[in-house]
């Protein structure tokens, strides 16, 4: 019995000494990888190792922008948790979870040629820098509580939009669960925006595939558009002065081609403080294609007349059949001109007399 205890002992002496040792170790490693990001830096305030459950913490990371004039840090997390996912052991695999709480991501854009204030992040490939932080292959992925941020301060006036309590959750990455399933990897995702818009996001993917197919639906609810004025006088030289937006959206990515649709809705819709050719035709961009809708229906039907309608439905198609294409910003790009056409063919319906 004594030798049990003093075998005991000694493993807990061990399991201690390998606790303290180690946390200052993957500090400073983890400290150097952030200070080596191309045209960004990074640091970390703390790390505590948790051996019992295969796993550790990072505390309080900040990554801002080497040069500029920008006040915020690009990125702000409270945690990130990195362990081993127990439940996929039981089925004989060892692969990793990641949890990050609270994080903040500050993007900032310029209206005009972009300078040292912009900060998007696009130079460093960010997953592959969080792949780096966890020695096992990522199969579950996790955000709570998460706020991005958008502003643009060249702008009059200044633009800030926000999402905010974003959560977030990505299970069977490595397709763990059952591989027989054709798109076996889940995506769900609800946020708040700018204005009490809510957004779910639920998505079935096949992440392993050369190109990766996925099915998803999205749902923007209760959008006041009286909270998004700053960005439309900033943008198109207009003003809302009520109503509300909706917006639901399906897309398929299958086979290499891109499928869906956007259906815009619009209700009790009132605009005013046009200012006709304002916007100069080299500039227009997102907002100026809607401003230009707006103008060529005319904004005298557009004053005090609410009405239901079935919203516009813009269907949404595209091809992936380059072999180094990257299939998000694919996705991004034809869902984005996809949406430009939905609310110029919406704004368009709207303007019609009675």
């Amino acid at each position: 019995m004594k030798k049990l205890w003093i075998t005991l002992a000694i493993i807990l002496g061990i399991f201690l000494a390998l606790h303290f040792l180690l946390e200052p170790l993957v500090e400073r490693f983890v400290n150097k990888k952030l200070s080596n990001l191309e045209e960004y830096t990074g640091q970390i305030e703390d790390v505590d190792i948790h051996l019992y459950r295969g796993a550790y913490r990072i505390k309080n990371l900040n990554i801002r922008k080497i040069e500029g004039d920008t006040e915020k840090p690009f990125v702000e997390i409270d945690t990130i948790d990195l362990s081993v996912e127990w439940n996929a052991i039981f089925k004989g695999e060892i692969v990793g979870d990641v949890v990050i709480s609270r994080p903040v991501v500050n993007f900032v854009a310029t209206k005009e040629i972009p300078n040292d204030e912009e900060q998007s992040g696009e130079e460093v490939n960010w997953t592959e820098q969080l792949q780096e932080l966890m020695p096992l292959t990522i199969n579950r992925f996790e955000i709570r509580e998460g706020n991005i941020t958008y502003s643009d301060p060249s702008t009059d006036p200044k633009v800030e939009a926000y999402l905010e309590n974003l959560d977030l959750l990505l299970e069977n990455i490595s397709n763990v669960e059952d591989s027989t399933v054709a798109l076996p990897s889940s995506l769900k995702a609800t946020a708040t925006t700018l204005g009490g818009g809510n957004i779910d996001l639920n998505m079935k993917m096949n992440l392993l595939n050369e190109i990766p197919e996925f099915t998803s639906s999205l749902e923007l609810s209760d959008l006041d558009l009286t909270a998004l004025n700053e960005l439309f006088e900033a943008y198109a030289n207009f003003d809302v002065q009520n109503g509300t937006f909706a917006m639901i959206s399906e897309i398929t990515v299958e086979d290499q081609q891109i499928g869906g649709y956007i259906k815009p809705f619009f209700e009790n819709l009132d605009v005013f403080s046009f200012e006709e050719d304002v916007v100069e035709e080299e500039e227009k961009g997102f907002f100026g294609k809607i401003w230009e809708a707006l103008v060529g229906a005319g904004s005298e039907v557009l004053e005090n007349q609410p009405r239901d309608r079935v919203a516009t439905e813009v269907p949404i198609q595209g091809s992936l059949d380059q072999p180094d294409v990257d299939v998000s910003v694919t996705v991004w790009n034809v869902f984005r001109n996809a949406f430009v056409e939905a609310i110029q063919k919406e704004f368009e319906v709207q303007a019609q007399p009675s």
